[in-house]
């Protein structure tokens, strides 16, 4: 038997692949319900749903790019033309240069130089902040910014799902404190250039173990909202920036790409002619991160459901969902289908 190579995701865009509870639904007087796993009223209500759609999904990453390149085509080029012409590092014909890096160098050697410096930059002026360390406050902090045309940081932006200022605001003093460059060239003209990096402030390892021993004693998620309830869904931290029209296309592309390239269809499951539909519920918490990851299939596909789990633990981090603007614990459902060829 061949691997057709690809699963099929059943996406429900205008709630992004998440059903709550319904209250109308009950389980059976012999069924104890567990708060934190896959029960017939989550998938009976899943079915239910009106707005869904089917989107096939093929590991054959060209194929695949075909059968979605005409919305997540447009939704580049609407990006594109709404932006305010900062060209990324990828457009430009001549990139900023930092005084180490040579003028003379392939593109190649400048990009890798550039980096480099940057990251170096970032090593050496690093300072933890000290109420951050004390706290045990940790996080990967995104940066965007644009370097003008006279070589100079300018327009830094912070993201962060955890929102420590502390940490925030030492980030933003990083990358503002990079040395002026020589400016970007576009067309022979020196240009503005966007650009994007990410600074991870991480404690040493018995602070972290610590960290994960105070997740672990916590144990199960309870205190969860429904989808249906929140003033702002989670979002992929990579989208959070694109309007609410573009937002959820983003998010589906996330997704989908996601999947593309972490699925191993189970050998066994595959040689045995294994199918089926797997349903997997998550919990995206306050924090940005996926917990409480469970998995319900048929009898015989318990090595679809470690996978489908798998899958899931991979999922890029979040800005989390937030109800009268605190941060809230969310629930999410998901159908994979996993199917082999003929």
């Amino acid at each position: 038997m061949i691997l057709k190579n690809y699963i099929t995701l059943l996406l429900v865009f205008s709630s992004l692949i998440v059903v709550g509870q319904n209250e109308v639904c009950t389980s059976s007087e012999n069924e104890e319900e567990d708060l934190n796993s896959i029960g017939k009223c989550a998938i009976d209500n899943f079915k239910k749903s009106k707005e869904t759609e089917f989107v096939k999904i093929s590991t054959r990453k060209r194929v695949v790019r075909r059968r979605m390149s005409s919305n997540i085509l447009n939704l580049r080029k609407s990006v594109k033309k709404s932006s305010s012409r900062k060209l990324s590092i990828l457009e430009i014909d001549q990139i900023p240069l930092f005084e180490d890096c040579s003028l003379t160098s392939s593109r190649d050697e400048q990009q890798i130089c550039f980096n480099n410096q940057i990251k170096h930059h970032i090593n050496g002026n690093l300072k933890y902040p000290e109420s951050a360390f004390k706290n045990g406050l940790e996080d990967k902090v995104l940066t965007e910014f644009v370097i003008n045309e006279k070589g100079e940081v300018s327009e830094v932006k912070i993201i962060s799902s955890k929102k420590h200022q502390v940490l925030e605001d030492e980030a933003k003093r990083l990358i503002s404190s990079l040395p002026k460059l020589l400016p970007a060239k576009h067309k022979g003209i020196a240009t503005k250039m966007k650009h994007k990096v990410y600074i991870n402030f991480n404690l040493p390892n018995h602070k972290i173990q610590q960290f994960y021993e105070e997740t672990e004693a916590n144990g199960i998620i309870k205190d969860y909202i429904r989808f249906d309830k929140l003033s702002e869904a989670p979002v992929f931290i990579g989208c959070s920036d694109y309007e609410a029209t573009t937002q959820q296309e983003c998010i589906k592309e996330t997704f989908v790409n996601n999947v593309l390239e972490n699925l191993v269809y189970p050998f066994d499951a595959a040689s045995e002619g294994i199918e089926a539909r797997i349903w997997v519920r998550f919990i995206v918490d306050k924090e940005g991160y996926v917990q409480n990851i469970t998995a319900s299939g048929p009898e015989n596909a318990k090595l679809l459901e470690e996978e489908a789990k798998r899958l899931i633990t991979l999922l890029p981090k979040f800005l989390p969902g937030k109800v009268n603007n605190e941060y809230v614990n969310v629930e999410y459902f998901l159908p994979i289908d996993f199917q082999l060829d003929e």
